[in-house]
């Protein structure tokens, strides 16, 4: 018997050298995928934030179509909320939803405003006096799904207008684009006051 020599041959190197290579191999697949799995669940977080505050926005606006500190003394300057849509293959989609209302909480007395809601260019866009904000991307479009009447003890959709102090509310749906797919997302705005 003879005796080994201590150290490591070169095959035993070489050997050593290709497991670490297929451990490392693997262990950068893992990153890679990993970091991608990241990108993506932080493109949905952002646009999801940016949809549940769009949408907040619009149902805080439109909720408020017709608000007058004094209804004696008020002009709006035009309908309490007009929503301006086109025949879409069966559905109605939204030009633009317009709602005027009284503002006293931010103009040390009062203001009324016309804040209109639109999609430009894959964008939900809020213009008041001149100024436009985006307040979110990939929006496909809005869609009027139907009023809702302060008569109808049911509180279904109609697909007619009610008279202006029957009014109570509109249904939306908003397509948005999330993750390379179209979503919808159906909301039900309420209005606080008699139009």
């Amino acid at each position: 018997m003879t005796r080994r020599s201590q150290g490591f041959t070169v095959i035993e190197l070489l050997i050593a050298s290709a497991i670490l290579m297929v451990v490392l191999g693997g262990l950068g697949g893992i990153y890679v995928s990993s970091m991608r799995a990241y990108e993506v669940n932080r493109q949905v977080t952002t646009s999801s934030g940016q949809l549940r505050a769009a949408i907040e926005a619009l149902t805080y606006d439109v909720s408020l179509a017709g608000y007058c500190v004094d209804p004696s003394a008020c002009s709006l300057g035009g309908t309490p909320l007009e929503v301006d849509t086109l025949d879409a293959g069966g559905l109605r989609e939204v030009l633009s939803i317009t709602s005027r209302y009284e503002e006293t909480r931010y103009t040390g007395g009062s203001a009324t405003l016309a804040v209109t809601f639109s999609v430009v260019d894959g964008k939900l866009v809020r213009s008041s006096g001149g100024g436009q904000v985006t307040l979110a991307d990939g929006i496909q479009r809005l869609l009027l799904l139907g009023y809702r009447s302060r008569d109808d003890e049911t509180a279904s959709r109609q697909f007619i207008r009610p008279p202006g102090s029957l009014l109570s509310g509109i249904d939306v749906r908003v397509e948005y684009l999330q993750g390379g797919q179209v979503l919808t997302e159906d909301i039900t705005i309420p209005l606080r006051n008699s139009l």
